[in-house]
């Protein structure tokens, strides 16, 4: 059985905070994301002004401030179940790429309605079905070229279940 916390407990461990840094692209100067977000360093929108430039241990620290601060607080807004470290670190690293409002609405119940290991262990391999859509396109097509999107929940299922090397 794994150990589970209270999720007021819960913080970003140092390999999420990675493993996140990892997924996005660093990039020094402010820019345009695909949404159309002005985004800066890992993938950082918050307070982001035009014009700005980062070096990449800043970066690196404002990812962490953000994740924890804005993504992590918003995962602790809608779970109302204990998490182990890992699935915590699944959620924040979604909710970062995805949005709170996506992990709330989509996979928060599945957590929240988990009573045994079993229950936890379904709503973590949920993660891997989770698509929605880059650029208009819908990421449970096969056709459809999402792979980086279907990489990176694989990655944050296998995250969930403690399968990460």
């Amino acid at each position: 059985m794994k150990q589970r916390l209270p999720i007021a407990a819960a913080i970003l461990s140092a390999s999420a905070l990675v493993g996140i840094a990892l997924h996005e692209v660093y990039v020094g100067r402010t820019y345009l994301d695909s949404g159309g977000v002005l985004t800066i360093g890992y993938g950082t929108t918050v307070g982001v002004l035009p014009g700005q430039t980062i070096t990449p241990e800043k970066a690196l620290a404002r990812l962490y401030t953000e994740a924890e601060g804005v993504y992590g607080a918003g995962v602790k807004s809608c779970i109302t179940v204990p998490l182990s470290q890992n699935e915590y670190d699944a959620l924040v690293d979604a909710a970062y790429n995805a949005g709170v409002k996506a992990v709330c609405s989509e996979l928060a119940p599945r957590f929240n309605a988990s009573k045994s290991d079993k229950d936890y262990r379904n709503a973590c391999e949920s993660i891997r079905l989770w698509r929605a859509t880059v650029k208009g396109k819908d990421c449970r097509i096969k056709e459809n070229n999402c792979r980086g999107l279907v990489v990176r929940r694989e990655q944050e299922a296998n995250t969930c279940l403690g399968e990460t090397p």
